[in-house]
């Protein structure tokens, strides 16, 4: 009888991380809350920069990658379901598929994009913490 080895945790590329925080720091600052179809394409380029700059490897399947697939390949099993549930409520109010958000659901991804923020950052600082112990 063959015993499974347990999976082997798969842990976030601190560098990668670094990189996404300062791409949403940008896009924070790009961000208008009354052009959401302008917010949706910086987001895109965004994007677009961390695979140019090799931080994340789009799969050859997927044309494109949405945000949330972004913090699934950069944080990989270490993503909080909080984080991922922000994440997804970012993209739930700015996506455009149907129609063009309120400026009121612009003003409430800017925040939650905030939350994103602080959180990546704090993450990153824990993580640098944790590793200057070792």
């Amino acid at each position: 009888m063959v015993k499974d080895k347990p999976q082997r945790r798969k842990r976030a590329d601190l560098s990668a991380v670094g990189t996404l925080l300062s791409e949403l720091k940008e896009f924070a600052e790009e961000l208008d809350v009354t052009d959401p179809g302008w917010t949706e394409v910086m987001l895109d380029t965004h994007i677009s920069n961390l695979i140019g700059k090799g931080t994340i490897k789009a799969p050859r399947w997927r044309k494109n990658l949405r945000l949330d697939d972004v913090f699934d390949l950069v944080f990989r099993d270490e993503a909080t379901d909080d984080l991922r549930e922000r994440v997804q409520m970012f993209q739930d109010l700015t996506n455009t598929y149907r129609g063009e958000p309120d400026r009121e659901d612009m003003e409430e991804a800017t925040s939650v994009l905030s939350e994103i923020i602080e959180r990546v950052s704090a993450y990153l600082e824990k993580a640098k913490n944790a590793h200057a112990q070792t």
